[in-house]
Parts: structure tokens; sequence; C-alpha cells
């Protein structure tokens, strides 16, 4: 039967998979950018996507820390609301890194930058959920 328990397993191993295959696509990032016609654009998008790998790496180990503090059976501690707002970071400076590719390709830099930014956001409101409840828990357990 699925459980909760089940699903933190495999989020954190979709979380690991996607670390190695980041790894592994900074590899073939020069490829990927022969494909485009336009010479000039190439090296713009390879020093995007590198720029890009930052981000995205601190996120995933961030999302794996947060990932194994709610398989130990903490949830509401101050250590996940740092970890989602560090996600939140990330995916702020992600947008700001699409920022430059909005003047190469419009539309798919537009699309990059409001999808990181409006994800950055959700990751923020949601960590001031997770602040009001770990002020709950930690009132509770003054109490008791």
């Amino acid at each position: 039967m699925w459980n909760n328990s089940k699903s933190v397993i495999l989020s954190s191993i979709l979380v690991k998979v996607c670390l190695v295959l980041s790894v592994a696509a900074a590899f073939f990032f020069p490829a990927f950018a022969r494909w485009f016609e336009v010479a000039s654009r190439r090296v713009p998008l390879l020093i995007m996507l590198y720029l890009l790998l930052l981000p995205a790496w601190f996120a995933l180990f961030k999302l794996n820390n947060l990932l194994s503090n709610i398989s130990k059976g903490k949830v509401f501690v101050s250590e996940n609301m740092t970890n989602l707002r560090v996600l939140s970071y990330c995916c702020f400076a992600a947008a700001i890194i699409f920022v430059p590719f909005i003047f190469f390709w419009p539309f798919s830099g537009l699309i990059a930058f409001f999808v990181t930014a409006f994800i950055g956001l959700i990751i923020r409101v949601v960590k001031n959920v997770f602040a009001i409840a770990v002020e709950l828990r930690e009132e509770n357990d003054a109490v008791i």
C-alpha cells in the first residue's frame, strides 16, 4: 500500500536522480548549444546553462536535506524553514539568470523567468506557513 513514507522515499530518489542527470547534462551542454542555427547565440546560451547549474545544485541539496528531515519525522523545525528559504532564493537566482535570456529568445525567456520567479514565490509562501507551524509547535512544547 502506498503511504507517506514511500512518497518521501520516492521523492528523495527523484532528487538524487535529478542531481546525477544535471551533472551529466553539464557535459552535454556544448553539444546541445551546437544545435542552434545562430552561432552568435551559442556562447550566451552556454553561459546561462552553466550559471543555472549553481542554483539548481544548491536547490537539489537543500531539497534533499528537507526530505531527509521529513523522513526522520522532523517536519516543523527551523532547519526546514531555512531549507525552504534557500530553495526560494535558488528559484529567484535562476529567474535573474534568465533575464538576459529574454533578449535572445523573448518568449522562452519570459516564460522561464516568470515560472522560476513564481515557483520561488510559492516556496516563500510555504516557508511562511512552516514558520507559523514551527512557532505553534514551539509554543505547544513550552506549555507541556
